[in-house]
């Protein structure tokens, strides 16, 4: 019986201490344990422990469960609190306010200095701005893009397959860009349309041809348009001209003389003096050729460029006449800058006040350079 009441007297202060609390373990330290129950470890504060439950370890600051760390079938997990885009959950040290966040469910947002700049789901990981770039999570095809925009899905980027990019707009592939043996090839697989370049409007419709481009044909490329500033003006109705002051250039449009135009493009016609209209300044190519029949027994006739009424002396062009009523042709090509509303004209004289001559012919041609 002594026996038995001795291993009692040794074995209860172990058996009260198991069931009682261990307080003050350090006191003298604020940030030691305060005390230690049943399967929970305080701090310094009674609002912040660390506690178990079944399968799973629970960090507790200020009353709020942080981070949970638990088993799940024998693969562990860290389970952090929602957070918000203003305080996200998962987050740095220097950064408080950038880290990621629980959206919605299945949905992770990714805040940066408190805003919700990227949203990532089952379906695409996208920014948040209208218009933002989104990687979409499905299989890219020729006509589907695998890297969109979050306000049209069907524009962006596709692939019809390995080593193959495909230009997507409105969920029709543009252009195809491949690789095979080293080599990189872009194909206009729908039309191909080029606005005004400030030199010329080139449009060129669907192309259906195949192989090298020395099998090309009109057919195979469909209709092609080159749209250049241009056009011409011819003497339509022959006259004659009077020059007032010998040696003095002049417009040639007096008496029955009368002009035509045609094939206009960025230019107007007024009485053989072509107006530019377009916008751009450009460079233009003029040639002019004329036929004159002199009424003077002798003349020195010649002809010039104009361009705004000022006859430009490196065009100059003349015949000697000898003979009444006699024919010479004269021409001239020229290159010259024409800005908005700039005109030229052919002017003309002769060498003696009030010589007279028919102007037979005079076509004068102007284009883009």
């Amino acid at each position: 019986m002594k026996k038995i009441l001795f291993i009692l007297w040794v074995l209860m202060p172990v058996v009260s201490l198991a069931q009682s609390d261990i307080k003050n373990l350090d006191p003298g330290i604020d940030s030691t344990w305060q005390s230690l129950e049943t399967d929970t470890l305080y701090l310094a504060r009674d609002s912040t422990y660390i506690t178990s439950e079944a399968d799973s370890l629970k960090f507790v600051v200020d009353d709020t469960e942080v981070l949970r760390l638990r088993d799940v079938a024998g693969v562990g997990q860290a389970l952090f609190a929602n957070g918000t885009a203003a305080l996200p959950s998962i987050v740095l040290f220097n950064s408080p306010t950038t880290g990621f966040f629980r959206a919605a469910s299945n949905r992770i947002g990714i805040a940066i200095n408190g805003a919700w700049t990227w949203d990532i789901d089952g379906s695409q990981f996208a920014g948040l701005a209208s218009g933002a770039s989104a990687m979409r999570q499905l299989d890219a095809t020729a006509t589907i893009p695998g890297l969109a925009f979050n306000n049209d899905a069907n524009t962006g980027i596709g692939s019809a397959g390995l080593d193959s990019l495909s230009l997507i707009a409105g969920g029709v592939e543009g252009i195809k860009i491949t690789e095979g043996g080293g080599e990189i090839r872009v194909i206009v697989t729908d039309s191909l349309d080029i606005p005004d370049l400030a030199t010329s409007d080139i449009t060129v419709l669907t192309p259906t041809s195949t192989g090298g481009i020395g099998a090309l044909e009109t057919a195979d490329i469909g209709d092609v348009a080159l749209n250049h500033s241009g056009g011409l003006a011819y003497v339509s109705t022959e006259g004659t001209q009077t020059i007032g002051t010998g040696g003095t250039f002049e417009r040639l449009n007096e008496g029955a003389i009368a002009y035509t135009s045609d094939h206009l493009s960025d230019f107007t016609h007024d009485d053989g003096r072509l107006t530019y209209t377009g916008t751009v300044t450009k460079h233009f190519a003029i040639s002019a050729n004329v036929t004159i029949e002199s009424d003077e027994v002798t003349a020195l006739v010649q002809i010039r460029l104009a361009k705004g009424g000022s006859t430009i002396a490196g065009t100059n062009m003349q015949e000697d006449y000898t003979v009444q009523d006699t024919d010479a042709s004269m021409g001239f090509c020229w290159i010259l800058e024409l800005a908005t509303n700039e005109y030229v004209e052919v002017f003309g004289t002769s060498d003696t006040n009030g010589d007279t001559f028919v102007l037979h012919n005079l076509t004068m041609c102007i284009k883009q350079h």
